[in-house]
């Protein structure tokens, strides 16, 4: 990813000139992108001393720039091999993990290069790993560390760059990239490519395409140059023109997400606006955005908020091309004896009821868990992960049966071979049947806390299971990812009725909005958003009821396809039972992180001590080094004792959170 010199000395003397030659035609063939020739100087010297762990190292560098991932392991692997001790091995197999998305493995590896040699590499790339997950605050400081030690360590700069882009702080990125192409490498094309992106975004078209066109010249195989062309016409509103450079961008990198949803937009543009087909067609839209970041729900809802025309077939066309290229969806129905058409549209009608239940008004922007004052200890001073707990050990016993009796199945038709991962809130934070349902203390009702959590806990992004479902995802190996948060529905399965969908109660909102000058509007409208909702939830699972049972009115009793059927189904079903809930449950309210993974061989599950829970662990609530606290407040029940000790020690650790007792009515 980047590379540093190490203050330790990771070059040797410069007593040899010919090694000092290889390894630097080496290294500025790998800045220039020409990672072959670079890659034929460290050969040369490997031939010459097989023990060169720093040409193995650089090697192995410019082959995971080529993706050969394999290949740039062995070169790793001899590395450690020969001399574990330094710190560049390290952080060269914590580049390893990252390209391949292993966060945590390459968050393990960097902080022991760390720990080995406290130098200007190991803190870059630190903060680069910390750019990706989003977490800026902390890669600055990174950043801050490297160019202490290193002023001239041009791809910091550009990392700075970079976070500063996103933090929308345009001034300081154009800062960074001018700092590294006036001053320090006038050839680094990442700081050129970088620049007219910025200046793209601010709207500045002539100096944004002459910093590209900088940058194409000196490497004209680097993809996101190619991509952020496509991205300056597409502004312009010039599609064809930019078609020309996503597709260019997708043949050089064909694993560079962001193009591909660049392409998958503009060919929509050009489909939908110009009915131009020369580019492709519908389904390629869907196929396109199967190789981007976006999930199926993200499509489905941008498809429905879509200004543009476009019919209910090509929506179809679109949809059907990325369940088609759909992990769990191809691993479910392999080998079916019923088509697959059938299985795909019942698929995605409880996808598209997923799709309506994503968290996303104003109103809803806190949610709360009930929980014990010790989970609480744990959360804030402890800095631990929140855990998603597996839904055998819910409160309902029949916990992902409601749909599927709702929907006519009967008997014991559930294969262990996924399970559901949940982790729940409640949108309203001081409920008393919920202080007398969860957190008790040796069993008495009113002795839990309840946590008011922000919305930035959550994805903006609306996707559920990209590890299970995106092929692209399936290496994914770190629980930093943020989850996206769905509403649950209430039934009652005996009358098919939709009784209830997860929401804030007008008496929640009436305390919270009680500065509104338009507060009894502001509910109204709020109300009327979620009876829509509910009203479009049940039209949706009246449909997916609809296409099952005609599945089952063609299916001879005892069947080989009715097997099948009744074993297939509830797994393709899985994500929507776990948000399905029994209506007898409908004064909880409750909204859910769900994540459904396969049982065998996986890492991500934690099983207890004592083996009596299995969770999955998503983000801390609290992490002091990211200077992150997603708790907004804390609301004591009316039995829950030490108030004053808890909410002293919340000020002594420097964190705002509003502490609040109770009052309710309870004995």
């Amino acid at each position: 990813m980047t590379k540093a010199k190490n203050k330790k000395g990771n070059r040797i003397q410069k007593n040899v000139s010919l090694y000092l030659n290889n390894i630097e035609k080496g290294e500025k063939f790998y800045k220039a992108g020409k990672f072959d020739d670079a890659i034929k100087c460290y050969d040369e010297e490997i031939k010459k001393n097989p023990k060169n762990t720093e040409a193995l190292n650089y090697k192995g560098l410019c082959l995971l720039e080529k993706k050969d991932f394999d290949n740039a392991l062995s070169c790793f692997s001899l590395a450690l091999k020969l001399d574990s001790t330094r710190s560049l091995v390290w952080n060269c197999l914590g580049t390893h993990s990252f390209y391949q998305n292993k966060i945590d493995d390459a968050s393990k590896f960097y902080n022991k290069a760390l720990d080995l040699d406290e130098n200007a590499l190991s803190y870059s790339n630190l903060a680069y790993l910390h750019y990706y997950l989003g977490q800026y605050k902390i890669a600055i400081s990174y950043t801050e560390k490297a160019l202490k030690m290193d002023c001239k360590f041009v791809e910091c700069w550009n990392i700075q760059g970079l976070i500063f882009t996103q933090l929308e702080l345009y001034d300081k990125a154009i800062q960074c990239f001018n700092q590294i192409v006036n001053d320090l490498n006038k050839d680094f094309y990442p700081a050129w490519n970088n620049l007219g992106h910025v200046y793209t975004i601010i709207n500045k078209i002539g100096q944004a395409k002459e910093c590209l066109d900088t940058a194409n010249s000196i490497n004209e195989l680097y993809a996101p140059t190619w991509n952020n062309i496509g991205v300056l016409y597409a502004t312009k509103g010039d599609w064809i023109t930019a078609w020309d450079f996503f597709d260019k961008a997708s043949k050089i990198d064909s694993k560079f997400r962001k193009c591909w949803e660049n392409k998958a937009i503009c060919l929509f543009e050009l489909l939908v606006k110009y009915n131009n087909l020369d580019f492709g067609t519908f389904k390629d839209v869907g196929s396109s955005f199967s190789k981007s970041e976006k999930s199926i729900i993200d499509v489905i809802i941008a498809l429905d908020e879509s200004e543009s025309s476009i019919k209910e077939q090509e929506k179809e066309e679109i949809l059907s091309a990325m369940i088609f290229e759909d992990n769990f969806f191809n691993q479910t129905t392999e080998g079916s004896t019923i088509s697959k058409e059938i299985y795909k549209q019942i698929y995605l009608y409880s996808l598209k009821v997923i799709a309506l239940l994503n968290v996303n008004k104003i109103e809803e922007l806190r949610v709360a868990h009930y929980t014990k004052k010790d989970v609480v200890n744990s959360l804030i001073f402890e800095e631990s992960p929140f855990r998603l707990n597996t839904i055998t050990t819910a409160n309902d016993p029949k916990e992902g049966l409601p749909l599927l009796t709702y929907l006519g199945f009967q008997g014991n038709f559930i294969t262990p071979k996924y399970q559901a991962f949940i982790g729940s809130f409640i949108f309203n934070p001081d409920s008393l049947n919920q202080f007398r349902l969860y957190g008790k203390e040796n069993n008495i009702e009113g002795t839990g806390l309840s946590i008011s959590v922000s919305y930035e806990y959550f994805s903006d992004d609306v996707t559920i299971n990209g590890s299970l479902i995106n092929s692209l995802d399936s290496n994914l190996g770190h629980s930093n990812r943020k989850e996206s948060l769905f509403r649950c529905i209430y039934i009652d399965p005996l009358t098919k009725q939709v009784i209830s969908i997860g929401h804030k109660e007008p008496c929640v909102l009436y305390r919270e909005l009680i500065a509104d000058e338009n507060i009894d509007r502001t509910i109204g409208l709020y109300t009327h958003e979620i009876e829509t909702i509910k009203h479009n939830v049940k039209n949706g699972l009246e449909q997916l009821n609809n296409i099952i049972s005609e599945l089952f009115f063609d299916l001879e009793t005892n069947s080989v396809e009715r097997k099948e059927a009744i074993k297939i189904i509830p797994i393709l079903l899985t994500h929507l039972r776990y948000l399905v809930k029994h209506s007898d449950f409908k004064e909880e309210q409750e909204c859910r992180i769900i994540k459904v993974e396969p049982l065998r061989d996986n890492n991500k599950i934690i099983v207890s001590n004592d083996g009596s829970r299995m969770f999955i662990n998503y983000l801390p609530m609290h992490n002091k080094q990211n200077n992150d606290c997603f708790i907004k407040d804390l609301y004591w029940g009316p039995k829950a004792s030490d108030l004053e000790l808890l909410r002293d020690r919340i000020e002594h650790y420097g964190l705002d959170i509003w502490c609040h007792k109770t009052d309710h009515p309870f004995n």
